[in-house]
């Protein structure tokens, strides 16, 4: 136990570190002093992913690396005093604590691609064609990037667990950050939608073993909405918002593809800035544009498109690209997100039961039951706060003048309806948009209740907080608890979530030097790398300037 909390702790200390230096690079010093520690650390975490997509180009991240990394994390937050900010250290330390204590890995996924990928990126430099192994390979977040930085000395390798579950444990202080701020503005409609983000964000996110890169998207995907409520969109807006809003929306996109809608906001934002010529005179600007680069520039490589399975940004001249699998892929994603396997019966083909709504049926037998199972207890809370809200409006006389712009506010909805509306066509399984989902939730209730709220007493706003925080995290802490000492009375050894493989592969050779690992079916964890575990035919290999290249023979 003291380990990962020691582990929790550096994570921490060098997530805090780097993003205090990367906002201090790229924000002007008055619009540094309007974020709080808790937001430089969440865009810290992006700084850092970008870093290792970077290196990786270059290099595998490898212990020696990995560690120096975090050495000058350590130094940052020596050099910076960030130890003396001891609270906010020791609760997120705590919840990662919490978190990763006694848990699993997320099942199957984490398995057959998230660790792997890991494994690759640790052990290699980016591997050009590697979709061709495995086409989950280029599935992957860039989160996995972040995880690999993880592998450092001083820590076995399990330590790369610790960076996911950071990333909530940094958001959730953030929520917590938001809400004193707005109370202390008196801002009440802030405050309420971020206390009912905090409520939702504990009830999402309080099992490790969910996590997936799914998740991470989902808690990006929440803070771009909340960052968009924050501002008046109808106004002029300042280059360092742009480019804050830019970075998280092409982090978006790296995450999850599904994710990609995100890209609107920045060129709807462009029009808006106050200073476009300042923008390119701003050396911030080329830093989050090679990083921005990076993202599609490694799609590329392992894929030939730059965003996997859309074949129009494929460049099919590539000898790594092959279409029939990205087709296939393309058909089997879907379909199975739409409940492909809940058929009985004659089975459609992947294509289709993908036309004419074919899977609406099964879909509303298995995956809609289960999407309504999960967001009606977000429903219920939502419902009783309008009650409540309404008899404080029937005996309230106080009214803040305090709104939020109703074209910008339904700009941020139509577009949240915009994702809903893409998920529930392509990929309409709940854990791929509960984020939308609860963003139009959201958005519905403050349209249709703002005028109302504002008759809400800040006192009773600041007691709400109270009580929401405090019943959340007690349930979470109960959760949490409870796991961890079953494990305990079961003499449970492993402390650390199991990433290391316990079987033996097969290693198959395509060239000289070229192979991968096969593991007939089974998951293949930390251990051998690349590992698939199905057998790719007629897959070539080469090495060219020292970069592993694969690529199937037609």
């Amino acid at each position: 136990m003291l380990e990962i909390l020691v582990a929790s702790i550096l994570s921490s200390l060098v997530i805090i570190a780097y993003g205090n230096f990367f906002c201090k690079l790229i924000f002007s010093s008055y619009y540094l002093s309007t974020i709080s520690n808790s937001e430089k650390s969440l865009l810290g975490i992006i700084f850092l992913t970008f870093v290792a997509v970077l290196i990786n180009f270059f290099a595998p991240l490898n212990k020696e690396i990995c560690s120096f990394v975090f050495l000058i994390g350590l130094y940052l937050s020596i050099k910076n005093k960030v130890y003396s900010d001891y609270f906010y250290i020791i609760i997120v330390s705590t919840l990662t604590l919490g978190l990763v204590l006694y848990s699993n890995i997320n099942r199957p996924d984490g398995g057959l691609y998230h660790i792997p990928i890991i494994n690759i990126i640790n052990e290699n430099k980016i591997i050009l064609g590697s979709v061709n192994i495995h086409f989950r390979f280029a599935h992957g977040s860039i989160i996995q990037n972040f995880s690999a930085l993880y592998n450092i000395y001083y820590f076995n390798i399990s330590f790369i667990t610790i960076s996911i579950a950071s990333i909530f444990s940094f958001f959730l202080y953030f929520i917590y950050d938001k809400i004193n701020y707005y109370i202390k503005k008196k801002n009440k409609i802030l405050s309420l939608v971020n206390i009912i983000t905090f409520v939702f964000s504990i009830y999402s996110f309080n099992r490790y073993s969910s996590y997936g890169n799914d998740a991470v998207a989902n808690i990006y995907f929440i803070y771009l909405i909340l960052s968009l409520l924050s501002v008046n969109l109808k106004n002029v807006i300042s280059n360092d918002f742009f480019i804050k809003i830019s970075l998280i929306s092409f982090f978006l996109a790296g995450l999850k593809l599904f994710m990609i809608l995100n890209l609107i906001i920045p060129f709807f934002l462009f029009f808006r800035l106050n200073n476009k010529i300042k923008l390119f005179k701003n050396s911030a600007t080329y830093i989050c544009i090679i990083f921005i680069s990076s993202i599609f520039l490694k799609s590329l490589l392992i894929s030939g498109c730059a965003l996997y399975p859309i074949e129009n940004t494929c460049i099919k001249s590539f000898k790594i690209y092959n279409e029939q699998q990205l087709q296939d892929t393309a058909y089997v994603s879907e379909a199975w997100s739409k409940g492909w396997p809940d058929q009985k019966g004659e089975f459609k083909n992947f294509k289709d039961f993908n036309k004419n709504f074919n899977w609406l049926k099964i879909w509303k037998e298995n995956h809609l039951i289960y999407i309504l199972k999960k967001i009606t207890p977000f429903l219920v809370i939502i419902f009783l706060l309008i009650i409540f809200i309404i008899f404080q409006d029937i005996k309230s006389k106080v009214r803040s003048e305090v709104v939020l712009d109703k074209s910008s506010l339904f700009f941020i909805f139509f577009f949240s309806l915009t994702c809903c509306l893409l998920w529930f066509l392509k990929f309409p399984l709940y854990r791929f948009g509960l984020s939308f989902l609860y963003s139009l939730i959201l958005l519905t209730f403050v349209i249709f209740m703002q005028n109302k709220i504002n008759s809400l007493e800040i006192k009773k706003i600041r007691f709400l907080a109270f009580i929401c925080i405090f019943l959340s995290m007690t349930g979470f802490s109960i959760k949490n608890l409870d796991r961890i000492l079953n494990n305990i009375n079961l003499n449970n050894s492993s402390i650390w979530p199991k990433i290391i493989a316990t079987d033996k592969f097969e290693k198959i050779y395509v060239s000289k030097n070229g192979f991968y690992y096969f593991s007939n079916g089974k998951q293949c964890m930390y251990g051998s790398a690349p590992c698939t575990y199905y057998k790719t035919e007629n897959i070539r290999s080469r090495n060219f300037l020292n970069y592993k290249i694969f690529w199937v023979k037609n």
